[in-house]
């Protein structure tokens, strides 16, 4: 039994150490004004993201970012076998858990969702559509017009609302 503890143990410290390891290097990979701190420590919010692309609102699947399937994501927490930003049920709640700090402007914008998604997002581009006669992407964050798109850098219980029309 202790031998098992121990082997156990020292697998929880080595993916644990394997974890921060690759948190360090996503931190230190950040450059300009993504490498400026937003928190000292860990964060966990809960913003809200819905999109409509032409007056029909689109769902924002379960399970983003969890599960194997995307550990080659540049946010994947391989201890925590998750992204830090996933979504666990329907309805558009984003969780942004980010266990170590401190925060990047780079590990919050809301470009790291649609990253971990694996969806086109910027002022041209949602999901499968593009800018030109048939509409052309908008974005609201608590109500007001936004143009920072997919530099947005997210706060905690943001109302984020992304239109083609």
């Amino acid at each position: 039994i202790i031998g098992v503890s121990v082997v156990v143990l020292g697998g929880v410290l080595i993916a644990g150490s394997n974890s921060r390891s690759s948190m360090e290097k996503l931190s230190a990979s950040f450059t300009g004004d993504d490498a400026t701190v937003v928190a000292d420590s860990a964060v966990h919010w809960h913003p809200k993201l819905s999109i409509v692309i032409n007056g029909q609102p689109r769902d924002i699947p379960t399970d983003i970012g969890i599960g194997a399937s995307f550990a080659a994501t540049p946010f994947y927490d391989t201890m925590m076998g998750m992204s830090d930003v996933h979504t666990h049920e329907a309805g558009g709640t984003l969780h942004w858990e980010v266990m170590q700090g401190p925060i990047k402007k780079g590990h919050v914008r809301l470009k790291a969702f649609f990253d971990t998604w694996g969806q086109p997002f910027d002022r041209e581009h949602i999901l499968d559509k593009t800018n030109g006669p048939d509409g052309t992407v908008s974005m609201t964050v608590n109500g007001e017009p936004n143009s920072e798109f997919e530099q947005y850098v997210v706060k905690d219980g943001d109302q984020i609302e992304i239109r083609f029309e």
